[in-house]
């Protein structure tokens, strides 16, 4: 894990009691902070070698997107159920307590490529699982997954022992 030195926001019992959640927007909202955390996530990537970048609806839109443009590499949306126009790969998760759907393009990343999966939190790894099942559909290979926070009091990076796991804060 690389350490930040942002001043984030958090919020107490958010989303449910017990849980601190750190708001990504917080760095966002001052173009300093949002290019510094974009800037610090590539270079703890340097050394990882990856053709593609696949990010989760909605904060991996924001982080990945940037992190994209940043390093020169595609970006590969993966999104909530209905919003992807093609052909596309689906599985079904259990998120905060409800079923969600998520969706990617078949044609979003060829056989054997590899990827990264990024978010902007890593809580109990739930959404990441999803990502990687459809990553698998898709034969890609997945190399690394990578967020700005975790929560380690959610075990997501247990949940994800066989990827990388990249953060550059944690949080209980």
């Amino acid at each position: 894990m690389v350490e930040s030195t942002y001043t984030v926001r958090t919020f107490k019992d958010y989303p449910k009691e017990g849980i601190n959640l750190p708001d990504t927007s917080s760095l966002w909202k001052d173009a300093t902070s949002h290019r510094k955390h974009i800037d610090d996530l590539a270079a703890a990537l340097e050394g990882v070698k990856f053709d593609k970048i696949i990010g989760l609806e909605s904060g991996g839109f924001a982080v990945g997107g940037a992190l994209a443009y940043k390093l020169g590499k595609a970006f590969i949306p993966i999104r909530k159920k209905g919003k992807l126009p093609t052909e596309k790969y689906t599985t079904e998760i259990l998120d905060g307590g409800k079923m969600e759907t998520f969706e990617i393009h078949k044609d979003g990343v060829d056989k054997g490529e590899k990827v990264i999966i990024v978010d902007d939190l890593l809580g109990d790894g739930n959404t990441t699982l999803a990502a990687l099942e459809l990553a698998k559909k898709l034969e890609a290979e997945v190399v690394a997954a990578v967020y700005i926070f975790e929560l380690t009091s959610l075990k997501g990076r247990e949940a994800l022992k066989d990827i990388k796991v990249i953060t550059l804060k944690s949080y209980e």
